[in-house]
């Protein structure tokens, strides 16, 4: 049988990782326009789980956004957001990275919406005491695929 799960515990913070708190879809060959936006999407809330499990820690996060029309997007079509989940260790090495790709859907005659997601980061190594100098970072994943960093 499966072990059963501790109280929750002791959680990292959650930060947003440096140039990746806002995701814009421009028209195509038009980037950096602001009058050529289609969509946009902030963060506005952020959560987190951490559960010992013994000899490891499960991990959830959560996040709340706000998606918006632009100047030139259209409500009802759907938006691919990328979001990446890291956990960094004591050291600053990068444990888990991963990217989500949401589809978030403004509904016709709506400007915005809010979308949350919950991501099961699933269970890592417990590190003992370490643990509180971990952290938690997400963003909006904009480096085009295979991208290095």
């Amino acid at each position: 049988p499966a072990p059963k799960a501790k109280e929750p515990m002791f959680c990292p913070n959650i930060m947003v990782q440096p140039g990746t708190a806002a995701f814009i879809q421009y028209e195509r060959g038009k980037e950096g326009d602001p009058t050529a936006v289609r969509y946009q999407a902030n963060f506005n809330q952020f959560a987190r789980e951490c559960v010992d499990l013994g000899a490891e820690v499960g991990v959830r996060i959560g996040i709340a956004g706000r998606a918006l029309v632009g100047p030139k997007g259209v409500p009802g079509q759907k938006m691919d957001v990328p979001v990446r989940f890291v956990v960094i260790d004591e050291n600053q090495k990068v444990v888990i990275s991963r990217v989500t790709r949401l589809q978030v859907t403004i509904p016709p005659n709506q400007t915005g919406i809010t979308f949350t997601h919950v991501e099961d980061i699933g269970s890592l190594p417990f590190p003992g005491n370490v643990f509180r100098r971990w952290n938690f970072r997400v963003g909006f994943d904009t480096k085009p695929a295979g991208a290095q960093g």
